[in-house]
């Protein structure tokens, strides 16, 4: 991972050597998202950040609910803000999202805060949350982030079937 993470930041470095802007927010989530899935949540926030901070200077609204949804998992993950504030921003993604008619980027902002409620206790809201936008997808069930989600939710039904406070597995 780690020369992988050295060509994504080189190819970031080379973009931006080119003075140009377009599509930097969108580089900037691909490099944060790939940070994240190494570890290194610091720099993602990073990214993220400055993504955000140029699609708003742009008005590059395309990919914003992706940024809102990685930077609010990362931050909560980091404990740099609370579940009430990574809920709102979650919801604000996915209602841009459904405003873009971006239904991937509002499905992925959706499994996100579904896993929220859950930790919050929330469980019937956060099965609802996904069987609703589970059975807005009429096809595609076999990418990633449909079956993800499908598993997720399989898991929330299952959760929901135990008695409180019983672990999971028994």
């Amino acid at each position: 991972t780690g020369s992988g993470l050295k060509l994504l930041e080189q190819g970031l470095e080379d973009y931006r050597s080119l003075g140009q802007r377009g599509f930097l927010p969108q580089l900037l989530c691909v490099c944060a998202d790939a940070r994240i899935r190494a570890g290194d949540h610091a720099r993602a926030l990073e990214l993220l950040g400055e993504a955000l901070e140029i699609s708003e200077q742009t008005k590059q609204g395309f990919f914003r609910p992706e940024m809102l949804r990685l930077q609010a998992d990362v931050a909560l993950a980091l404990g740099r803000t609370d579940a009430p504030a990574a809920r709102s921003q979650l919801e604000a993604a996915m209602a841009l999202a459904r405003e873009q008619s971006a239904v991937a980027l509002e499905w992925r902002a959706a499994c996100s805060l579904a896993r929220l409620l859950e930790k919050g206790g929330e469980l019937p809201k956060a099965r609802e949350l996904l069987r609703a936008g589970y059975g807005a997808f009429s096809e595609g069930h076999e990418t990633r982030d449909l079956r993800a989600g499908r598993q997720l939710l399989e898991e929330l039904s299952r959760e929901a079937g135990r008695p409180p406070g019983t672990p999971q597995g028994e």
